[in-house]
């Protein structure tokens, strides 16, 4: 412990240290843009030409770092849509981008909400969180601009047990959320086997994350919306960076070919194969911890693990004029451990985890101003587990196979200044293969089933001429072949400025889903990675359908935002297998839904280079099953009753911190009962959840530097997860083994974890 005291001084005098002998250059109000290029022009010894009228009725609002040039002058292009045309290494012009149909609905859906948490996470009018990478600030504990670690900031947004692969959004369970790359549906997410994102941040240039009131383009994600795209804008000159952190190396590039189509590629692999460091030692003992690899019955054997992933992504641009372009996307994910225990019964045990997936995009705008995209993508996951008992000589092999084929039809229509109307049309072949295999006893169980989707979808986008109320309203209907069935369902989001700095909105959607994953037994796939995705049969399958509203109240004024929402949902057709039981019903078999009732609430306070936010939700969530627990509601296993987030961010010049704690109520599990039976080799137990685990509570710690190498910009960060090293319980089972013994099984989050890196960017 005295390490970790000694860093958490190390933290807290760096932080006072770095607030009493700064100096800044972040502009924190809103200022007007001529008085900034000002200060850009003696900063960086440049010139700006410009007529006056393009700029003098221009604000900007946004934090900037102006030791950037480059940088700082995407941002304000980004955020102002001008065009700033570099004459040469001194000059530069800056002109109005000509108005296009695409800023003409970037209007429609504006950021009502700057800096949501921190700096490039926004909400928009329409409920949508916004979080663009080249503009993002520092979160506590983040060592880059991970995409769904960021998301888990966010209220309402969490992991029960630290995953990325498992993303609980209001009470749902991770295979309920839609994530998307590029358009393309996503079957797997995560590297490490769940601790980091399986998704490049460097390329992805924004995300957005919908919890309710979705656009009806989108089906699938009973539970939320994730929605990653790289940048389709092409870049003035090459972009290449290089990284390094505690697991893994990256390279990621950005490549003009001409001044009409550009190619992107990245490339990621884990380096743990060659050395292992503390980021390593922790990861591997938070993932092995009480699985079948590392359970008491081996406690006493020798063991070793190898842990191994790699990815890559391409995308090529090309702008065949201003009104049409094509986007060809490809991405690649694998995920390998091999696991060898020598024990008398010496086994070997394997898995990989890999994702193979291309979308092509064709993008139009027609005469009439009506915009046309069409998306075609396949989608190919596979994941395999095999168990080799040397001795013994078995082998037992399980696989789980996902192939999906979508086209989507998609079109804008501009009716004024004020309405929009989105249509279009989706089609989905999904097939799904589980199979599993004994060579001793010739057994072979192989299960392969197709669902083709029809989706056909309406909306309408309204801003009123007082600019106070915004609404889309907007129906979809999906037709499911194989069971004839048609699925309506109505979205929502209207929102409405009652002042300057006050709004209310309402979201409401009804969904629905033909995939989900389940677990069958706990230690499949040695329980590491139980899931298995499967398709409804429309039997003891059903298809999921959800039912969500919520009424929230924002106000935003002075660089202070408060948010509070409240909300309900409820999601019909969860199996127990896909929930995960570990008690009296593991290997029951039945139909039934979840409830959640809560609210969110947000506040945020910027205070010159500070930024300090906290939020809490709270939420009752509960199951029920017809023919469990005698028909009566019992706890949701996600069912955390209170979440608490608050964090500090601080900024000057080139150099960012952050410091946040995250506390929750533990999750219910269900005791032992006192009366046992020892003649029939299982545990009794009581009510199902009927006890909570020990309050989880963490504090993490990050903290980065960019400076210059030559002409070269480079970054330096460092992290801490758990800075305290506290103790948490993030789920508890039992047992029996051989001699009618019960045994308590804790599975222990991460302990203290450092990690760090380095970039450097061409």
């Amino acid at each position: 412990m005295n390490n970790q005291i000694k860093i958490i001084l190390f933290v807290f005098l760096g932080f006072y240290c770095a607030c009493c002998f700064s100096q800044g250059d972040i502009l924190l109000k809103k200022k007007p843009l001529k008085d900034i290029l000002i200060e850009i022009e003696k900063e960086h010894n440049v010139k700006f030409s410009y007529e006056d009228k393009t700029i003098e009725k221009v604000f900007f609002i946004e934090l900037i770092s102006m030791n950037d040039l480059e940088v700082t002058l995407r941002i304000i292009e980004e955020e102002t849509g001008l065009d700033f045309i570099k004459i040469d290494e001194r000059f530069y012009a800056i002109k109005a981008k000509p108005k296009t149909l695409s800023n003409t609905i970037q209007k429609l859906d504006k950021i009502i909400i700057e800096n949501y948490l921190t700096k490039g996470i926004s909400k928009s009018s329409d409920g949508t969180i916004n979080i663009k990478n080249e503009t993002f600030g520092i979160l506590p504990g983040l060592i880059a601009p991970d995409v769904l670690q960021t998301a888990q900031g966010l209220p309402g947004v969490f992991s029960t047990n630290e995953l990325v692969s498992n993303l609980n959004v209001r009470g749902g369970t991770h295979d309920q959320n839609l994530i998307l790359y590029n358009g393309i549906k996503m079957y797997q997410t995560a590297h490490f086997f769940g601790l980091n994102s399986a998704f490049n941040p460097y390329l992805s240039s924004e995300i957005n994350v919908s919890k309710n009131g979705t656009k009806v383009k989108y089906g699938d994600g009973v539970s939320s919306i994730i929605s990653i795209n790289n940048s389709k804008k092409i870049a003035d000159k090459s972009d290449i960076g290089f990284g390094f952190d505690g697991l893994s190396i990256d390279a990621y590039s950005k490549l003009p070919i001409s001044k009409k189509s550009e190619l992107q590629l990245s490339a990621r692999r884990s380096y743990t194969d060659l050395v292992q460091t503390p980021t390593y030692q922790s990861f591997t003992d938070r993932i092995l911890n009480n699985t079948s690899s590392n359970s008491n019955i081996f406690s006493d054997s020798k063991t070793d693990e190898n842990l191994f992933f790699y990815d890559w992504s391409a995308q090529y641009h090309h702008q065949f004029n201003p009104s049409t372009t094509l986007t060809f996307n490809a991405i690649n994910i694998f995920n390998k451990i091999n696991f060898l225990d020598n024990t008398n019964f010496i086994s070997e045990n394997e898995l990989t985890q890999k994702t193979l997936a291309g979308g092509l995009n064709f993008k139009k705008v027609w005469d009439n101003k009506l915009i046309s995209n069409v998306l075609l993508y396949y989608n190919n996951y596979d994941y395999q587990a095999e168990k080799n008992q040397f001795l013994i000589n078995s082998i037992q092999n399980q696989e789980n196979k996902v192939e999906d084929l979508g086209l989507k039809l998609d079109f804008n229509k501009p009716v004024d200044k004020r309405l929009i109307l989105n249509f279009g049309y989706q089609f989905n072949e999904i097939g799904i293969t589980n199979s599993e295999s004994i060579n001793q006893i010739n057994f072979l169980d192989l299960n392969k089933e197709v669902i083709r989707t029809h989706g056909i979808y309406g909306e309408a986008e309204f801003t009123s001429k007082s600019k106070k109320t915004y609404s889309r309203i907007g129906l979809r209907a999906n037709y499911i072949e194989q069971f004839g069935q048609i699925y309506s369902e109505p979205r929502v989001s209207v929102s409405h400025k009652l002042s300057n700095s006050l709004r209310l909105e309402f979201l409401g959607e009804l969904k629905s889903q033909v995939t989900s994953q389940i677990i069958d037994i706990q230690q499949n796939f040695i329980g590491i990675e139980r899931q298995r995705w499967q398709l409804a049969n429309n039997d003891n399958i059903p298809i999921l359908n959800s039912q969500q509203a919520s009424l929230g109240m924002s106000y935003n004024k002075n660089g202070l935002v408060f948010s509070i929402e409240a909300f309900t949902k409820t999601v019909y057709g969860i199996t127990t297998s896909s929930q995960g039981f570990q008690n009296q019903y593991q290997i029951s078999s039945d139909t039934g839904r979840y409830q959640i009732n809560g609210f969110d609430f947000l506040i945020n306070k910027q205070i010159k280079q500070f930024s300090l936010w906290a939020s809490y939700t709270f939420a009752n969530n509960n199951y029920k099953f017809e023919n469990l627990n005698s028909g009566i509601d019992f706890p949701n296993n996600v069912d955390i009753s209170h979440n608490i987030n608050f964090a500090s961010t601080y900024e000057i010049s080139n150099f960012k911190m952050a410091l946040g704690v995250n506390w929750h109520s533990g999750i219910p599990f269900t005791t032992v009962s006192d009366n046992q039976n020892s003649f029939n080799n299982i545990v009794e137990y009581d009510s199902p959840n009927n006890s909570n685990l020990k309050d989880y509570f963490r504090t993490d710690f990050s903290a980065n530097y960019k400076f210059k190498i030559y002409k070269s910009n480079a970054e330096l960060g460092i992290a801490f997860l758990n800075i305290l090293d506290r103790n948490n319980i993030i789920n508890r089972y039992y047992n029996i083994d051989n001699n009618q013994n019960i045994n308590e099984i804790n599975n222990v989050a991460l302990g203290f974890t450092p990690n760090f890196n380095f970039r450097i960017q061409f």
